[in-house]
């Protein structure tokens, strides 16, 4: 016969049959039972797509094999991961001291995560005042020629007036001389789509960074060629200079800064000259300047260091 003894004011329970003991509902517990339910939930969305799959293939008669339908199966619980994700965020103007202290750049618990999903709910709840744009990149047959020239002027004061009687005499009576012009990129075609990361990977003198600058419309220093065809999204170079030069941008390796400001004062200037007029309601260009530079300041005190020694 088993003995159960149940302690006054306590919930662990012993039995003399070598059980284990009830410990009550800890917060351990409370950890595995929402992990366990995040499994089954993952594991009966993955088997009513196989199900589905399944089901499909009887009706067709064609199969795609397990292997697809699992990765597919992955990919339609990742979207919903993705929207459950979503529906968590507030969408609200961060600019506000009452508000997920997740949002704001001066709290320990500030999550950039968190803030950038946010900000990507609050714009799309309003695209006619946000006006959420993308961008994409295509070029065709794109060459890109440097200047060839065993010698230059390193312009100061005096050589000045000289040089720039050169350069005039270079561009204007040969500038379509061939022989002055060596390649830097060879024909080649490109597409970027828009929302996405893409790598450019060389050797020393392969001409990423030239590319770099083609695609951020920064060409001088060297010609591309009159063949080659850019593209962003239906607009051209020349009108990306013209209206959109803020939004097509290059940063180089080497930058140039006041000494005399702070990293903070820095990036508060720089997101000054970046502050659009549809910004958030209610926020005037200072607060809205100063939250953004907030959350481009990075909180690990490694950086700084890391900053520093750079």
């Amino acid at each position: 016969m088993e003995s159960i003894s149940v302690g006054k004011g306590s919930q662990e329970v012993e039995s003399s049959d070598g059980c284990n003991s009830y410990q009550g509902y800890d917060e351990n517990t409370d950890k595995k039972i929402k992990q366990l339910a995040r499994e089954f939930t993952r594991n009966s969305h993955v088997n009513d797509a196989l199900n589905e799959n399944e089901s499909h293939q009887e009706k067709t008669g064609y199969s795609e094999g397990k292997d697809n339908s699992e990765d597919e199966s992955e990919e339609n619980f990742d979207l919903l991961r993705t929207v459950t994700s979503m529906s968590q965020v507030p969408g609200v103007v961060p600019v506000d001291e009452t508000i997920d202290p997740r949002l704001d750049p001066s709290s320990d618990s500030f999550s950039s995560k968190f803030w950038v999903k946010n900000i990507k709910k609050l714009m799309d709840s309003d695209p006619d005042y946000y006006k959420p744009t993308s961008l994409g990149f295509a070029c065709k047959n794109l060459v890109a020629r440097g200047i060839s020239s065993d010698a230059d002027y390193q312009a100061n004061f005096l050589n000045f007036p000289f040089k720039k009687a050169r350069d005039l005499y270079l561009n204007v009576l040969r500038g379509n001389d061939q022989s002055r012009y060596f390649d830097i990129l060879k024909s080649m075609d490109c597409l970027i789509k828009p929302g996405t990361l893409t790598v450019v990977l060389g050797r020393p003198g392969a001409g990423c960074s030239t590319f770099l600058k083609t695609v951020a419309s920064q060409t001088y220093g060297f010609k591309v060629d009159k063949e080659s065809v850019i593209s962003y999204n239906g607009l051209t170079p020349s009108e990306i200079d013209n209206n959109y030069r803020g939004e097509v941008i290059f940063s180089a390796e080497m930058d140039n800064h006041f000494p005399h400001l702070t990293v903070g004062q820095t990036l508060q200037f720089a997101a000054q000259l970046r502050t659009p007029q549809n910004r958030f309601p209610g926020v005037d260009r200072t607060a809205y300047a100063k939250h953004m530079s907030q959350v481009r300041i990075p909180h690990s005190p490694g950086f700084y260091l890391l900053f520093a020694s750079y």
